[in-house]
């Protein structure tokens, strides 16, 4: 059992099982698209590389199809890294909460995890990208 840092929750454990190449990721890797809700998401992303970094084959999440090799857990680290990264160019813009949820770009992202499926559209939007931006942008405001 691991502690590689704070991700969806404050206590998100991961079971590794290295000689069978298997980690199990709980509600911190979903599948076919993380949750957006974690009010941590800086930290989330340096638990995520962490997590990254372990040694394995097949990445079971809490949630959805069992993975095989990084490609997927790569996908959500470039995704939360492409929205922190715009949140931080509008916030420096001296954009507003609405300002930066119109201007962050998802697509390409969206494509990928939801392709034509107008109810996994839905549900990225609803559950993933939409709270993304929000507690993005809640982390890296600077306080007033």
């Amino acid at each position: 059992l691991l502690f590689l840092g704070r991700g969806d929750t404050d206590h998100d454990v991961v079971v590794y099982l290295p000689r069978d190449k298997v980690v199990c990721a709980g509600d911190m890797v979903v599948h076919p698209f993380p949750y957006g809700f974690s009010k941590q998401p800086v930290e989330w992303l340096a638990t995520l590389g962490k997590l990254a970094a372990l040694d394995f084959d097949h990445l079971v999440p809490g949630h959805g199809d069992v993975q095989h090799g990084k490609a997927y857990l790569r996908s959500v680290i470039e995704m939360l890294t492409s929205i922190q990264d715009q949140v931080k160019t509008g916030i420096a813009a001296g954009q507003d909460l609405a300002a930066v949820q119109k201007s962050v770009d998802l697509s390409r992202f969206e494509r990928q995890m939801a392709s034509d499926d107008p109810v996994k559209q839905y549900f990225f939007r609803i559950y993933f990208a939409e709270p993304a931006v929000r507690e993005a942008y809640a982390a890296l405001k600077p306080a007033s």
